[in-house]
């Protein structure tokens, strides 16, 4: 099994580029998305602003599971993200 180890800045990460992602192609990996944090995420648009790993066509969340699960939770079939490839 491979494992991910990414470490990138924010800087570096906002340098990659956004791409259109499938939300079926993406793997959460915060344990948890809580109601409220929910709650305060108004308006992201399909535009996330998320970093995503990707790696073998699936796409890792590193920042932004509680963005990305607003979108899903609109009906969104795909997000905007950053995305660095491995």
């Amino acid at each position: 099994m491979r494992f991910l180890d990414v470490y990138v800045d924010d800087e570096t990460f906002e340098r990659e580029p956004v791409k259109m992602v499938d939300v079926r192609n993406i793997v959460p990996t915060q344990r948890a998305v809580g109601k409220d944090n929910l709650d305060g995420i108004s308006n992201v648009g399909n535009n996330t602003g998320a970093y995503l790993v990707e790696s073998n066509g699936l796409f890792y969340v590193i920042d932004g599971d509680h963005r990305i699960a607003s979108e899903i939770i609109k009906g969104a079939a795909t997000i905007k993200a950053f995305v660095h490839t491995l």
